[in-house]
């Protein structure tokens, strides 16, 4: 789903047809009581990609004021793993949570 500013807001972006290409990978895990639980993985990296991407699929963010439009304690997004190529030493880094959600 291409994502682009939303001109209605300074902060917000939108999918979009002429926008940039962004692409999350998800997996359903489990229903819970106030949502749902996914396991997401970002092929590109585009600003607030997984917040527009669900609230575009109609499962915004718990917490997600901007997207949701509804406040909670926080919000319910975690990084359980993230790996990425160090921008000078080129080394592979990876750091994971330990957190299992299945």
């Amino acid at each position: 789903l291409p994502i682009a500013r939303d001109l209605t807001s300074s902060i917000k972006r939108k999918v979009d047809n002429d926008g940039k290409e962004s692409i999350t990978l998800y997996e359903f895990i489990k229903e819970l009581e106030n949502g749902y639980l996914y396991e997401l993985t970002l092929v590109t990296g585009r600003t607030h990609q997984i917040r527009v991407h669900l609230a575009h699929l109609g499962s915004p963010i718990v917490g997600d004021e901007l997207y949701l439009g509804e406040k909670a304690d926080r919000l319910y997004l975690h990084s359980a793993y993230i790996n990425f190529v160090h921008p000078i030493t080129k080394e592979e880094i990876s750091i994971n949570s330990g957190i299992v959600w299945k």
